[in-house]
């Protein structure tokens, strides 16, 4: 996201890594692009939304971030993984099991 000295506006941009194969998969599945502009920070092509709007997606040309680690990413990605039907299961047999004990 990059500021603007303008009306207070703001820029939001998708990176990709490849922008040729990034505009021919989105035509592929009928999302028009623009056409590729070399920006000098990289190569850029807007692509059209639904409501008429544009997004802006680049191929960067300029020193990258590193990727950055979320703690415990690993642990919410592996309970999303897990069908939500069978931890309602797993509950449930617990739940028996606490009122067995205290009959």
């Amino acid at each position: 996201m990059h500021p603007s000295d303008e009306n207070d506006a703001h820029a939001l941009y998708l990176m990709c890594d490849d922008i040729e194969a990034t505009v021919a998969a989105m035509a592929r599945r009928g999302i028009a692009c623009g056409p590729v502009k070399n920006e000098g920070w990289g190569l850029l092509t807007r692509l059209t939304l639904p409501g008429g709007g544009t997004l802006g997606v680049y191929e960067p040309r300029h020193a990258r971030p590193k990727a950055m680690r979320v703690a415990g990413a690993r642990r919410a990605a592996s309970r999303a993984s897990k069908p939500c039907a069978a931890g309602l299961v797993k509950k449930a047999a617990t739940a028996r099991k606490k009122a067995r004990r205290r009959s």
